[in-house]
């Protein structure tokens, strides 16, 4: 029974999935991303369909099997027009090294299963509110499910990507068990793995890949967040996704719109996954709106990625200013006390404290000093891939600082209880940055754009 509504929860995803190529092939004039693109595509799959039970509930406040059969309508209408639609040969995984990140997600996702037994069916106590209360409310819909939003179901404005995919789940599977959230949990744990691996690959080659794969799993949180069924691995999947696909948008002009439009979207799912994803979103979109400004060659691009972005930023408007009330977080008392909040030496030092702990927390022991001699032998590049990161990652992380220092909460005990996680979220930025930095597999130079094989795909991807 257990392994059935497992692979009906999956089917959830797959649907998902079958959407969102369907929806970024027809905005690419046609050409279908291949298996790099497959991971961040369902992720930005899981992001529309999501949008689209949004849609359903609040104009019809009806779920269940009338929801799965108009998302069925929707798979088929997707493969329809996927008939149209040719392979993107730029997008060709290399046929060596495969199994070796498969190896190795598998073997994650088995331990993490092993270890669920000692954490429970349903999770940690964020993830009871977030993953089951919350969905329980859309899954059974009616008129009762803006009690998503009443103080019974915690976190009052919460954005709704992950509760509505375990509803989506559950549709699936026809009940509202424990296996929904936990199979939700675990597909946000594989595509996040598997997007930072495929990414890494389009971006640098399969030995980079590698690299940057070690580095995830040495990462001592990964498994206890996944089996805890928090939304800091499906924020950080949106992240990384978006970010990877603005660099391969930088550094691969032939694949600009497509790369811009799948953006977009997943920087808009990081705002619909979670709050800190919103302020990740407004500063991707800015600074990579600075960087293609500035290259009057690259304009002409630029409109696809706030177009990938609309659609599910209008939902989530629609949610914020319709439906959720405003966060106490958002809400300081004057900007006197904002102010003397921000000076306090005591919070700073204790920011700065919690900051350290952190980061010693993620390294993941004697693994980067392999990276950096990897690093040092394959040669580095400092260019606007590099600086477009950096300046992403340093602006989250301010962000991230600012919001402590300014909450309205005791800052000791909102440190205690999530600022470890909430670094995690954008730790995969940090343990992909050796990897950006190194040059491509067969690059001569270390200039601006990729160099290419032939056929246009590039070549530290043909030549793999």
């Amino acid at each position: 029974m257990i392994v059935l509504s497992t692979l009906q929860a999956l089917c959830s995803f797959a649907a998902a999935g079958i959407v969102g190529q369907a929806v970024l092939s027809k905005l690419d004039g046609g050409r279908r991303p291949g298996l790099l693109m497959w991971p961040m595509t369902m992720l930005a799959g899981v992001a529309l369909c999501s949008a689209l039970y949004w849609l359903w509930i609040t104009l019809l406040r009806a779920t269940g099997l009338p929801y799965l059969a108009l998302e069925l309508l929707a798979v088929a209408a997707a493969i329809w027009m996927l008939r149209s639609t040719h392979r993107n040969e730029s997008d060709r995984l290399p046929r060596s090294w495969w199994l070796l990140p498969a190896c190795a997600m598998l073997i994650l996702l088995l331990i993490a299963a092993a270890v669920q037994n000692r954490v429970g069916s349903f999770g940690g106590p964020d993830a009871w509110r977030t993953w089951n209360v919350k969905a329980r409310f859309l899954y059974h819909a009616q008129d009762d499910w803006t009690l998503t939003f009443d103080k019974v179901a915690g976190h009052r404005d919460y954005p709704l990507l992950l509760p509505i995919t375990v509803a989506r789940a559950w549709c699936y599977i026809g009940d509202d068990g424990s296996v929904g959230p936990r199979t939700v949990s675990y597909m946000f744990f594989a595509l996040w793995a598997a997007s930072i691996f495929t990414g890494a690959v389009n971006l640098r080659g399969v030995r980079a890949a590698i690299v940057g794969l070690m580095m995830f799993v040495m990462m001592p949180w990964v498994l206890r967040d996944a089996v805890c069924q928090y939304a800091d691995i499906p924020v950080s999947a949106y992240m990384i996704g978006g970010l990877l696909a603005t660099v391969i948008a930088w550094e691969q002009p032939g694949e600009q719109r497509r790369s811009m439009i799948l953006a977009g979207l997943l920087a808009a799912g990081a705002a619909w996954t979670k709050n800190e994803g919103a302020a990740y979103c407004v500063i991707l979109l800015v600074i990579a709106s600075g960087f293609w400004l500035a290259r009057r060659t690259r304009r002409s691009s630029l409109p696809w990625l706030w177009a990938g972005a609309a659609g599910v930023l209008i939902v989530l408007l629609w949610m914020r200013l319709g439906y959720a009330p405003a966060s106490a977080q958002l809400k300081p008392p004057d900007s006197e006390s904002r102010w003397a909040a921000l000076i306090d030496p005591q919070r700073q030092g204790q920011l700065w404290r919690a900051f350290k702990f952190a980061v010693l927390q993620h390294m993941g022991g004697s693994l980067w000093l392999i990276v950096l001699l990897w690093l040092l032998l394959r040669g580095m590049r400092v260019g606007a891939t590099a600086v477009m990161w950096l300046a992403v990652l340093l602006c989250q992380a301010v962000v991230y600082g600012l919001v402590y220092l300014l909450t309205p909460y005791d800052i000791g005990w909102q440190l205690s209880t999530s600022f470890t996680r909430v670094v995690g979220q954008i730790w995969p930025l940090v343990a992909l940055l050796p990897v950006v930095l190194a040059r491509g597999e067969g690059e001569e130079t270390a200039d601006e754009s990729a160099s290419a094989g032939p056929g246009g795909v590039p070549a530290h991807v043909a030549g793999a």
